[in-house]
């Protein structure tokens, strides 16, 4: 029974992250950044208080299925509630707060850093992806808890030459952007994958056929 219980989970953690890497900024992927603050690069990291955003954009429409956001091992713990903030852009900072919802951590893993001791990735499914459009500047941040309490999710930063961005992150207090601060880019990676081929199309076919419908059944009357 434990074998089994153990081949379960290994497939359960398989299938959270089925769809690719749409973004990477994992520690491996920039390997001469310099990683901020003590203690491997984390910084304080929870809804109901000091949290980072980060901008980010794609050249096409995508759909976001998941996120991980990489931090000291000592951070993080499988089934922790975190809160996800998606902001639109307000002349390169965040402005209107588009989405915010609350997921648990369900994969903790050492993907995407080769500092296996002191490194990981904290990643959690969505449970109602996010359509984004293509060309548009987005923000996202990854934080410890629902706002009701303080809970932590360090959040290590990449600084320096080899760094994703400028270095710098988005302070938000609560839901509130505060102003950038040296913190380094955040280390995550987005997962998802391509608006489906057609999609828009179809949407738009069954909004005019359910108005022909209407249409119809007034003329009938």
């Amino acid at each position: 029974m434990k074998k089994l219980t153990l081949i379960t989970l290994a497939l359960v953690a398989t299938l959270a992250k089925a769809d690719p890497v749409l973004l990477d900024r994992s520690p491996d992927a920039y390997p001469t950044a310099t990683l901020l603050a003590s203690n491997s690069g984390n910084w304080a990291n929870s809804r109901d208080s000091q949290h980072f955003a980060d901008s980010f954009s794609f050249a096409s429409g995508e759909v976001l299925t998941g996120m991980g956001l990489y931090s000291g091992s000592d951070w993080g713990s499988l089934g922790q509630t975190v809160t996800i903030q998606l902001w639109a852009d307000n002349a390169g900072t965040p402005g209107l707060l588009l989405n915010e919802f609350q997921e648990s951590i369900s994969v903790i893993d050492t993907n995407g850093s080769s500092s296996a001791s002191l490194i990981n990735q904290k990643y959690v499914d969505f449970t109602n992806p996010l359509n984004l459009a293509g060309s548009t500047l987005y923000w996202i941040s990854m934080s410890g808890g629902d706002g009701s309490s303080y809970s932590e999710l360090a959040m290590l930063g990449l600084s320096g030459s080899g760094a994703p961005d400028d270095g710098r992150s988005f302070q938000i207090s609560g839901n509130t952007p505060q102003g950038f601060t040296p913190v380094g880019d955040a280390s995550m990676r987005l997962y998802g994958h391509e608006v489906p081929e057609g999609g828009l199309t179809v949407s738009l076919l069954g909004v005019a056929m359910i108005g022909l419908v209407s249409l119809r059944r007034k003329l009938a009357a």
